[in-house]
């Protein structure tokens, strides 16, 4: 393992007089205006962790790219500990026999290691088990109350079972303590894992992308705080799609809950917020993507209900190929929906969707259809179900141009009211091209509505696939004074895929 590290000194960043496309912000109903609170740097880190890539997935930070759902960054604000905890997350080496498909995983401090380092899939596995691919992405959750982070993660056994694994870390550490395992039957897959802690209980609820027999589906999970989370609930299905044609699989979900429960053992209302993909194979006869199954998100949905009761659809946003059936043709595969963003500031939940429609939908060019130059991409604002923001792309045109030139956005509320909100462009879909947008955007608004001039942040490695930042009620914090965060670059440099996985750690204030 090797570790990088360098330390800043706190620095403010210098405000920048931004040209926006002043006349769309306005039909949008937004604007933006030099707020008094300034951006102001505490320090960060780099960290390079040693990668040995999967051939399989031919590029080093595909993993990472599955984690839109997965909270990862904890802020313990004040006491012996306080600090950024946030994970680094690779694959591991294949020396002393670790298979390429175990990933491994390291807890740091402020960007700098501060855990032992644990191989998932193999370590602390239920009697009888052994694992046999664990390369998802982890989740960091804490416990307030006992001062505890929780570490949950998907693992495949090698008898076609899915696997919670729960660990505990204590403060500073540096060891890891196996919890307890959500078991899963033979047969039954679930992953894709998103999930959040209730504010009020403490439980930790796990959605995941479940495959059963002639059936896809919706479920989750919890593991009662009060069962010192040894507890794990049985699976409930929220949803089900017939397995063939797999028209239907319900993947990335995001879950937050509200803060309505009672404790301590009574529930907040949970959201899911998850997307349709359309598995079926293209149809065009003749033309070269004829039977291929691209990656395709054509319908992004929004559930909710208690644990236990009744879960139930309340929103949906679907792409213009979706037709009445919801599952839309996966020969257009840039016209899509995609959710980035999903969390409860308390009171109401905000969610951030990309939304790509074509201009042009040509049956006999389907494959020329998703050219770029013919994408219209917008990134909605959802509060509790309701658009609010048509395209929070316009924030960052001086630097992206178009919102089309975006792939991903973050957000979070910090204690002070401020709603902070991140774009990013992982890089060309090349590994030959250079970097495009090396710098990722970063706004903020206390009524959103009218926003800060947005300011670009450098990274070492690049921007990776999206901003990792610690929001409220989302994994166990109520409380979020900093703006902590990290990202994941590599994803297309060239000169280290597959052989190295490169993080950068920050630590700012927003005041």
């Amino acid at each position: 393992m090797m570790w990088i590290n360098t330390k800043a000194k706190a620095t403010s960043l210098m405000r920048r007089a931004v040209a926006f496309a002043c006349a769309t912000l306005i039909m949008l109903g937004l604007s933006v205006t030099a707020y008094a609170d300034a951006l102001t740097l505490q320090w960060h880190q780099d960290v390079t962790a040693s990668y040995a890539g999967d051939p399989q997935y031919m590029n080093a930070s595909i993993p990472v790219g599955w984690g839109y759902m997965d909270p990862m960054v904890v802020t313990i604000p004040s006491g012996p500990n306080a600090g950024q905890y946030a994970l680094v997350f690779y694959s591991c080496t294949n020396s002393n026999g670790v298979p390429k498909s175990f990933y491994c995983v390291y807890l740091t401090k402020n960007g700098v290691v501060a855990s032992d380092a644990m191989i998932m899939g193999q370590t602390a596995l239920p009697n009888g088990l052994a694992g046999a691919e664990a390369y998802q992405p982890p989740m960091l959750f804490f416990n307030s109350s006992t001062s505890t982070i929780y570490l949950a993660f998907w693992v495949f056994t090698t008898d076609g079972r899915s696997l919670v694994q729960l660990f505990s870390f204590a403060p500073p550490g540096p060891h890891w303590t196996a919890v307890s395992s959500y078991v899963g039957d033979v047969g039954n897959i679930f992953n894709y894992l998103g999930g959040a802690m209730d504010p009020k209980t403490g439980d930790i609820v796990i959605a995941g992308y479940g495959k059963r027999p002639n059936a896809r589906t919706l479920e989750l999970t919890k593991v009662t705080a009060a069962s010192g989370y040894t507890t794990w609930a049985p699976s409930q299905i929220v949803t089900s799609y017939p397995d063939s044609p797999a028209y239907w699989n319900p993947v990335y979900p995001h879950v937050a809950i509200r803060s309505d429960g009672i404790a301590p053992s009574t529930g907040g209302t949970i959201s899911i917020l998850a997307v349709l993909s359309n598995g079926a194979p293209c149809v065009d006869p003749g033309k070269p993507d004829d039977g291929l199954i691209p990656t395709t998100y054509k319908d992004v949905v929004n559930y909710e209900g208690k644990f236990g009761g009744a879960i139930a659809g309340t929103w949906s946003d679907a792409a213009p190929d979706a037709g009445p059936d919801g599952h839309g043709d996966s020969c257009y595969w840039a016209s899509e929906r995609f959710p980035l963003a999903h969390f409860s500031d308390g009171s109401s939940i905000y969610s951030i969707e990309r939304a790509t429609d074509l201009t042009n939908y040509d049956p006999n060019n389907k494959a020329g259809s998703n050219a770029m130059s013919n994408w219209n991409r917008r990134f909605k604002l959802y509060k509790d179900g309701t658009v609010i923001v048509a395209d929070l792309g316009t924030l960052f045109t001086s630097y992206f141009t178009y919102s089309s030139n975006i792939d991903a956005m973050s957000m979070t509320k910090l204690d002070n009211g401020n709603f902070v909100i991140f774009a990013n462009n992982r890089g060309p879909a090349g590994f030959g091209l250079p970097m495009t947008y090396p710098n990722f955007g970063v706004t903020w608004s206390k009524d959103l509505s009218t926003f800060a001039p947005a300011q670009y942040i450098a990274t070492l490695f690049g921007p990776g696939t999206s901003v990792k930042v610690a929001q409220p009620n989302s994994n166990g914090m109520t409380s979020v004074p900093f703006l902590d965060l990290f990202v994941s670059g590599n994803q297309y440099n060239a000169r280290n895929v597959n052989d190295d996985h490169q993080f950068r750690y920050w630590r700012y204030t927003l005041q």
